[in-house]
This record gives C-alpha cells, sequence and structure tokens, in this order.
C-alpha cells in the first residue's frame, strides 16, 4: 500500500512534468523527496508487517477454531448417519467426534466427547460444552431435544443441519455483498491520507501551517477521524457472525 502511494506521487510528478512545464521544479521536488522517502516507506511497511504479524496469527487461530455453521452441519450429518446405521445417540455423537477430532465442530465439543468417553449420558455430556456461538447453541440444543425427548431422531438432525446450512449461505452470500463496501473503505481511508501528504510535500504555505499548533490539532484530528471512520466501515460491512 505505501508503495502504491510512492508510484503514484511519482506519478503525479510525471504529469505535472508533461502537462504544466512551468511547473517542473514542483515536479522535481515531488520526485526527489518520493524517492528518498520510499526505502524509509518499505522499511516502515517491513516493520508494520512484522508489528501486526501476532495479531493477525491470534485473530486467524481464533476464527479457525470457532465452530461455524458447515462444520456443525457436517457433524449433525454424521450423527445423523450413524443413528440411522442403529446406533444409540450417545454411540453416533462418540464416532462423529472421533472421526475428525480436528475440526471446528469437533473441537468446540470437545467436553462431550471426554464425558462420553469416561461413559457419561448425553444430557451430562452436553451440559459440559460452552456455548459461546449461536450456532453452536442450536447444534447442542437439536442433540439435547434429541437425547431427552427421542422420537425421529435422524429427520431432527436433519432439519437442523439444514438450518446451519441455510445460515452459513446467508452468511456467505453478506459477506460478498459486503466486498464493495469493504473496498470503498479501504479506498476511503487511503486516498486522504496520500492527498494530504502530496499537499503537505509540494505546497509551502501547508508546509507552514502543518507546522502550527492548530496544523497539528488539524493533522491529529483528520487522523483519528479518518481511523474512527475505518473502524465504523468496518463494523458495519464485518457485521457479526
Amino acid at each position: 500500500m505505501i508503495a502504491v502511494a510512492c508510484l503514484t506521487m511519482l506519478a503525479v510528478a510525471a504529469s505535472l512534468v508533461s502537462v504544466h512545464p512551468a511547473r517542473r521544479v514542483t515536479a522535481a521536488r515531488l520526485v526527489d523527496l518520493t524517492t528518498s522517502a520510499m526505502p524509509a516507506a518499505a522499511g516502515a511497511g517491513t516493520w508494520l508487517a512484522r508489528a501486526l504479524e501476532p495479531v493477525v496469527r491470534r485473530r486467524r487461530a481464533r476464527s479457525m477454531a470457532r465452530p461455524d455453521a458447515a462444520s456443525l452441519a457436517a457433524a449433525l450429518d454424521c450423527v445423523a448417519r450413524h443413528c440411522a446405521s442403529g446406533d444409540t445417540l450417545g454411540a453416533a455423537l462418540l464416532a462423529a467426534l472421533t472421526n475428525e477430532p480436528a475440526s471446528p465442530a469437533n473441537s468446540a465439543l470437545a467436553p462431550a466427547r471426554s464425558r462420553l468417553t469416561r461413559g457419561g449420558t448425553v444430557g451430562e455430556a452436553l451440559a459440559a460444552v460452552p456455548i459461546e456461538h449461536p450456532d453452536l447453541a442450536l447444534a447442542v440444543h437439536a442433540l439435547r431435544l434429541c437425547a431427552e425427548q427421542g422420537g425421529n431422531m435422524v429427520e431432527s438432525l436433519d432439519r437442523a443441519a439444514s438450518t446451519l446450512r441455510e445460515r452459513h449461505g446467508v452468511r456467505l452470500e453478506r459477506r460478498a455483498q459486503a466486498a464493495q463496501a469493504r473496498l470503498s473503505a479501504h479506498v476511503l481511508t487511503v486516498v486522504p491520507i496520500a492527498f494530504a501528504g502530496w499537499t503537505i510535500a509540494t505546497t509551502p504555505s501547508v508546509q507552514h501551517f502543518a507546522a502550527t499548533p492548530i496544523g497539528i490539532v488539524c493533522v491529529v484530528l483528520g487522523l483519528g477521524c479518518n481511523t474512527l471512520g475505518w473502524w465504523l466501515m468496518a463494523r458495519i460491512t464485518g457485521g457479526t457472525t
């Protein structure tokens, strides 16, 4: 992103030279400033990437550990298949959780697997699962109803799995529709900063104003409002899952 901004400034300088020959001095200053700033910008970008790497890793780990609707639906399908083959609900649930213990759904239901392995009932096993997500709450509720009420467990689990898949599809569609809004948020965040930097670098009066206390306050307020706008747009377009 920083390299793109530098290249954009070089392109602006080239356009100044070609369109307005009288502004060769300003364009030359801009070229010199951009060329000298590119190594520092590259170093700053590398430092920023290394500083944000732990945050990105933690967010990625939380995202992978959180059970999504698709994995929960697959787990319920597996339980339904075992029930249809004649297994009890407890044996079917234990078999489903043992098949793929590394999946997000099975990781979230790991306390239930431990209770079932030690000989606990399905109700006791499900009571040990911490409910931290609506999709997980639906899956646990469907399993608990099957354990308490009985009936056609295969049909009940199939309907719960279908509901979870529908939720997953709605979330994917919402993310696809919000892609343009997210792109606009990135553009509206970067362009004002790039334009302000270019203006300060090429206009002496703006440089003088930016060095005054009022100018510093304006710059800080502008960066703060820009950051706040980016955060609000990220919250709006990201939604809740």
